[in-house]
């Protein structure tokens, strides 16, 4: 399971330091490297997951594959953006230029992007330092909210 957030610049090659404690979750190929698959998150945000947890999560779409229109367009949205991404050697996760684009990146006034790489349970959200402020408000005025109510009407305790 994936938890905590930080924060990390990108390189003028606009490449990021994936943390021991996401790297430690992380399966190998053949050759012994860090696979990742990223793609489009929700919310303005990337997803980075293991591939097993990518196809896992893949899969939960596809239990439902054509029961509705929105349902279709939900799997061709979370899988034409995928790219299998192996860290290099220094543990650095490359946002390509698709990727790039799927979010608004931003250069800080000393001229540094600054990404954070939030866990969440099975994945690992990438998001814009500015985006991700924006998000910590919401989860800091609502959040105490959704706690209490899980859509049951009680507060799943």
């Amino acid at each position: 399971m994936f938890y905590e957030a930080s924060e990390h610049p990108l390189d003028k090659k606009f490449r990021v330091f994936v943390p021991k404690r996401i790297q430690d979750q992380l399966e190998r190929d053949e050759e012994g490297n860090l696979v990742v698959m990223v793609t489009r998150g929700e919310d303005g945000c990337l997803y980075l997951f293991g591939e097993t947890g990518y196809y896992a999560s893949i899969g939960n779409l596809d239990t439902r594959a054509f029961t509705t229109r929105e349902q279709r367009l939900k799997q061709r949205r979370m899988t034409k953006d995928t790219a299998r991404v192996v860290l290099d050697a220094s543990g650095r996760l490359l946002l390509g230029p698709k990727q790039r684009k799927l979010i608004e990146l931003e250069e800080n006034a000393e001229g540094k992007t600054i990404v954070v790489l939030a866990g969440v349970m099975n994945r690992v959200e990438i998001w814009p330092l500015k985006k991700w402020h924006e998000m910590e408000t919401l989860l800091d005025d609502e959040g105490e909210e959704m706690v209490e109510y899980d859509g049951r009407g009680d507060s799943g305790a």
